[in-house]
């Protein structure tokens, strides 16, 4: 719902061209992704203005500000506002995108799993609580020549 106090979009989006012409296009993109939870008001109005600059270089910051975002309507305003910028080169930002979340993704995943066996192969003894156990008899460490 919007408030009595919020400006129009196309008026933010007017005097951000006004004041600063192009000039924080790029600013503005990132500021969106480092604050998904802005309120709507300024989504608005942000979205307006990129999309009336038409700069390319915006572009993966509002495809990173789809993925983290928690608002669908605002998704809904940025997916409007990359398809009036990107034009054909939207579906490889996409995917570079999209490579970018999966290597993301990723490295969490090996990170809960190293840190889950890590605790399961600690022992507690003359060592103290925490040291690494010695791998077992047999198993020869090809760095250290075993």
């Amino acid at each position: 719902m919007k408030r009595p106090w919020e400006p129009a979009p196309e008026s933010v989006a007017y005097v951000l061209d006004q004041r600063f012409g192009s000039r924080i296009a790029d600013f503005l993109a990132l500021r969106l992704v480092k604050e998904p939870s802005w309120p709507r008001g300024r989504v608005t109005g942000a979205l307006s203005y990129l999309e009336q600059q038409k700069l390319p270089s915006t572009v993966p910051a509002l495809l990173r500000f789809i993925t983290e975002t928690e608002n669908d309507e605002a998704r809904g305003y940025v997916v409007e506002t990359i398809k009036a910028i990107a034009g054909p080169q939207l579906r490889s930002r996409v995917l570079i995108e999209r490579e970018r979340l999966n290597i993301k993704y990723r490295r969490r995943f090996y990170m809960n799993q190293f840190k889950s066996v890590g605790q399961r192969s600690t022992i507690s003894g003359k060592h103290g609580p925490g040291v690494a156990a010695a791998p077992p008899r047999g198993i020869v460490d090809r760095a250290g020549g075993g």
